[in-house]
């Protein structure tokens, strides 16, 4: 947590890259953050993470504590596996 923000951004979006095609090895924008005490107050939470395709054929897909009940680090790790879910749900089906 005490490395630099940008540091740690990039090895995820390369680790991201290899997983996903150097597509996403070039992103328009990038914002890191690092929550050292942030919680979400219980009920305040939404119900699920957000996923919207958009006009261009991307999807924009939001996880994290604060679209899971659990909270927390649970919460956000819950929220993105649901995440992840959706968007392979989004995928087109091939015959």
């Amino acid at each position: 947590m005490e490395d630099p923000a940008e540091s740690w951004t990039s090895t995820l979006v390369a680790e991201a890259a290899a997983i996903h095609e150097d597509w996403i090895a070039r992103p328009e924008l990038a914002v890191a953050h690092v929550w050292r005490d942030g919680r979400v107050d219980a009920g305040w939470e939404l119900t699920a993470p957000l996923a919207v395709e958009l006009d261009g054929g991307g999807v924009l897909g939001i996880a994290g504590d604060g679209l899971h009940a659990a909270g927390g680090l649970e919460g956000a790790y819950l929220s993105g596996i649901a995440l992840a879910t959706r968007l392979v749900e989004m995928l087109p089906r091939r015959p």
